[in-house]
């Protein structure tokens, strides 16, 4: 297999490990000083979170349209995604296992190209998250550049500094003490839970995007399928592989349901908390360009950017899957074996409007398609669809 094509199979593998070198290693000395650390990690947000919510009860609106008041939701957000990651981790591991098995089921080149193809495109996603960010992170430091570089000539009476950090410099703090190490590793330890949060809804929108390339590859065979069994059933039925596709897709949506199961209090907490940082960077950045603080409007408006950008992509992964979803059951509809009489489509979509309402699919807006009653009749789809035609 072509060095490239392996390598885009060797992202769930990294997904795992991740996920294992911070919350694993509980038999080895390594492991318990990760432990230790996460311990503390998970303690001292706690003390943080703590002081930022002082801060904000006792100084009330004046501080939370302050520079520093967007670290709160940052601090809350951070400790739940990394306290629910920590109590989940067997599940997470699980759910990574399982899909790295379904990955390896695919065994034609041409498929496994497919969807090599389809995680370039969503790299490239990726990377353009990736420059955003640090866009982000760059601009107040142009910015603080070029305003002490206007402030040496007098084109500005004091220059704007970064937040937390450098604005004990602005205040005349120079001399190496406590409060300005302090201050240094509070400035370090926020952009770190930046980051943690970050690369969590990355690995998460990494994971919906090779589910909807596999979803692509099962639609494009049973197209396949349709194209080469137009003389009827009595072809299809010899086709070993039809079996294996009705079973791929029967444990892609059990690990789907594996994922939902500890992913979607993340996705749905993420989500809630884009919108309650996206307010209070609003209001920041509204307060630093009526104060004409434009280092601080860079900052807190390309974060605004940052958070538009990370909900849309939750957002279109889970649509997309839905979407891809519904082509690969219009694929299964359009197979020869499957166009009967109306009393048996009748009977099919009864079956699969019953049940519990965990997916809901629309196929072509004439009804609404149950995923959990759908799956539970596709893992025996080949027998009882064989049955139906011979009624007929």
């Amino acid at each position: 297999m072509d060095g490239n094509i392996e390598r885009h199979f060797d992202h769930m593998e990294k997904f795992l490990k991740y996920y294992w070198q911070w919350y694993g290693y509980p038999d080895t000395f390594k492991g318990r000083l990760i432990t230790i650390f996460n311990i503390f990690r998970i303690f001292l947000l706690m003390v943080l979170v703590g002081i930022a919510a002082s801060q904000a009860y006792f100084y009330g609106m004046s501080y939370l349209v302050d520079g520093s008041a967007i670290f709160l939701p940052l601090g809350i957000m951070s400790l739940v995604l990394n306290s629910h990651q920590s109590w989940n981790f067997g599940s997470i591991v699980k759910t990574a296992k399982q899909f790295e098995l379904f990955l390896s089921s695919f065994q034609d080149e041409e498929e496994r190209n497919l969807i090599a193809s389809r995680m370039k495109e969503r790299k490239r996603t990726v990377l353009q998250i990736v420059l955003i960010i640090e866009f982000y992170l760059m601009a107040p430091l142009m910015c603080h550049a070029i305003s002490m570089t206007l402030h040496y000539y007098g084109f500005l009476k004091k220059p704007v500094l970064i937040p937390l950090l450098f604005e004990m410099f602005l205040e005349g703090n120079y001399e190496l003490g406590p409060k300005l190490i302090a201050t240094a590793v509070v400035s370090v330890f926020y952009v770190h839970l930046v980051a943690n949060i970050v690369t969590m809804i990355l690995l998460n929108v990494h994971f919906l995007g090779l589910v909807v390339a596999c979803l692509e590859v099962l639609t494009e065979r049973l197209k396949g399928f349709a194209e080469k069994t137009q003389e009827g059933y009595g072809k299809l039925k010899e086709e070993l592989d039809l079996r294996d596709t009705i079973q791929q897709h029967a444990d892609l949506l059990h690990i789907i349901n594996s994922f939902n199961s500890w992913n979607g209090f993340l996705v749905t907490f993420c989500l809630a908390a884009c919108s309650i940082t996206f307010c209070l960077d609003a209001l920041t950045t509204k307060r630093a360009l009526e104060q004409e603080i434009y280092s601080g409007a860079c900052l807190w408006g390309s974060f605004l950017l940052v958070m538009m950008v990370l909900s849309y992509l939750i957002c279109d992964s889970g649509s997309q899957i839905e979407t891809k979803s519904e082509e690969l059951l219009r694929a299964v509809y359009n197979l020869p074996w499957y166009r009967g009489s109306s009393e048996t489509r009748k009977a099919v979509w009864m079956m699969l409007t019953q049940g519990n309402r965990l997916i809901i699919l629309n196929y072509k807006e004439l009804m609404d398609l149950n995923m959990v009653t759908y799956l539970e009749m596709l893992k025996r789809a080949y027998s009882y669809f064989m049955i139906l035609s011979s009624i007929e």
